[in-house]
């Protein structure tokens, strides 16, 4: 049986190109669209992971943060609510 060690840290400044080949690999470009927004996003450019095996790229997952941009506009809106906001988080949403 082989063992392999597989070691994930987050996405540095210096991964944007390793990060794009890999997504342009597997997709055909680093620009998606986000589902349930309909949006274009450039996935390359969003914060994540790169998960490596023997100091190799084995895989990069990156995500679009819904909680900050729900905080960012509700700055700007008097009305704005979160259920659970300020209650700890799995409170208040059921």
């Amino acid at each position: 049986m082989t063992v392999m060690t597989v070691s994930v840290r987050p996405i540095g400044a210096g991964d944007l190109p390793v990060v794009t080949r890999v997504l342009t690999g597997s997709w055909g470009d680093s620009t998606v669209i986000a589902l349930g927004r309909g949006e274009l996003v450039d996935a390359a450019k969003l914060p994540g992971f790169i998960a490596e095996v023997a100091g190799e790229v084995a895989g990069v997952v990156t995500y679009a943060s819904r909680l900050r941009r729900m905080l960012s506009q509700s700055q700007s809106q008097s009305q704005a609510w979160a259920p659970g906001w300020g209650q700890g988080w799995g409170q208040g949403w059921g």
